[in-house]
């Protein structure tokens, strides 16, 4: 097996347990170098995505010995991407482009079909929260904030002369 595809299987292997682990932690309960970490997964997430579709594209990353690692890693990016709310629509239609029927119908593993289905399950619900909470923030009514007018002057009454 050439050294390259070896570096890319570990690379996705490190990829999953990088994205695996960010998925138990909440933005709200980090801080300092853990939310450094959790903003940078979260900015690399599309090119993460991308990378994921091209090497399911190359045929020596097909084999099931790799493709298992590839199927891993994208999973735990779907999880961790449905937790951390990424709204980055690049990233959303990568992962829905993804060719997991394909892999399913092609190949003779069973446990690379069964990875391909469960993925494609936890995309589609994915997407579908995602049109959840996107259409929750347009349902909901934006609150307008009306200036309060400055204090009106109270007109005095001229009180008259006594006699």
């Amino acid at each position: 097996m050439p050294d390259h595809l070896f570096l890319k299987s570990e690379a996705f292997r490190l990829l999953g347990g990088l994205y695996g682990t960010a998925t138990k932690n909440t933005y709200e309960h980090v801080d300092g170098i853990e939310k450094l970490g959790l903003d940078s997964l979260l900015m690399a997430a599309p090119a993460v995505a991308k990378g994921v579709a091209k090497s399911m594209e190359t045929d020596d990353m097909k084999k099931t010995k790799r493709i298992r690692e590839i199927l891993k890693s994208a999973e735990k990016l779907v999880a961790f991407a449905t937790k951390h709310s990424v709204s980055d629509a690049v990233f959303w239609e990568t992962i829905e482009s993804l060719p997991l029927d394909a892999f399913a119908n092609e190949t003779e593993s069973h446990g690379v079909k069964n990875a391909c289905d469960k993925l494609s399950v936890e995309i589609k619900a994915a997407l579908e929260t995602a049109a959840a909470k996107k259409q929750m923030e347009i349902d909901e009514p934006k609150e307008t904030v009306t200036p309060k007018s400055s204090a009106k002057k109270k007109k005095k009454k001229k009180k008259g002369k006594k006699k």
